[in-house]
């Protein structure tokens, strides 16, 4: 290989795919000498096909940039649910249609909260509200522009927080943070084979169905979860070119 006169001997090494990678990247020549995979579903043609790819081929070690892209919305919601709150009856995720970062973030927290998620497909960009549904009202994160989030919550006055959308170069820094494989991630991929975890659908907020007065009140995301950073194809790794899409989730 022309890659092993490179490499340093004993030095970690991080594979990343810009475009289209592997069907499987752990068994690919050059991602079997890494201890990290970066792949990106945002990047090729068909994002929840790749999705379910990853699901289908994850090893400890492999991530996705999808899934990076959601790490300052996992905080911020941990973060809100962290402070008392009435009984969580049910939650709505609302993206862009095939927003693969959208998909990760609901099955992140319909495993969390162990109650189903909705989700709904919305103009964007990227993911652009979560509601959580308690019997006291709605609390709810929402970042229409891409941006700046807006808080609500019952009793409470709305404020903001800053949720910008990243470059790709922040997203691989955030990556190159953490060389040991992400749990989290493989958790929450093992969790889209639930028959739940599906596409966003148009939006119809009165369909979303509570999970009723008797359920147990739900605990809180855990706040271990990475809160270190954020939402035409190319084969090979690598670096992306300046044409290449950079905008996050």
């Amino acid at each position: 290989s022309v890659v092993l006169p490179l490499l340093v001997p004993d030095s970690p090494t991080v594979v990343w795919w810009p475009g289209t990678p592997p069907p499987v990247p752990s068994q690919d020549p050059v991602g079997a000498l890494a201890q990290r995979r970066i792949t990106d579903c945002a990047a090729v043609p068909r994002p929840l096909a790749a999705l379910e790819l990853r699901r289908q081929s994850y090893v400890a070690g492999d991530t996705d940039l999808s899934w990076t892209r959601t790490t300052p919305w996992r905080a911020l919601l941990a973060s809100v649910l962290d402070q008392p709150h009435e009984a969580i009856e049910s939650v709505r995720v609302e993206c862009q249609s095939s927003n693969p970062s959208g998909v990760l973030l609901a099955a992140w927290l319909r495993r969390a909260l162990a109650l189903p998620v909705q989700l709904v497909a919305s103009r964007g960009p990227g993911v652009t509200a979560v509601t959580v549904t308690t019997t006291g009202g709605d609390i709810a994160v929402s970042r229409p522009d891409g941006r700046v989030a807006t808080i609500s919550r019952p009793e409470f006055p709305d404020r903001e927080a800053a949720l910008h959308r990243r470059t790709t170069e922040m997203l691989i820094a955030e990556e190159l943070r953490r060389l040991d494989p992400d749990e989290i991630y493989g958790e929450t991929l093992a969790a889209l084979a639930d028959p739940q975890a599906a596409a966003p659908r148009k939006s119809s907020k009165s369909s979303a169905a509570p999970a009723g007065p008797s359920a147990p009140p739900a605990k809180a995301p855990d706040s271990r979860a990475r809160a270190s950073g954020e939402d035409g194809a190319d084969n090979g790794a690598g670096t992306s070119s300046a044409s290449r899409r950079k905008s996050d989730l």
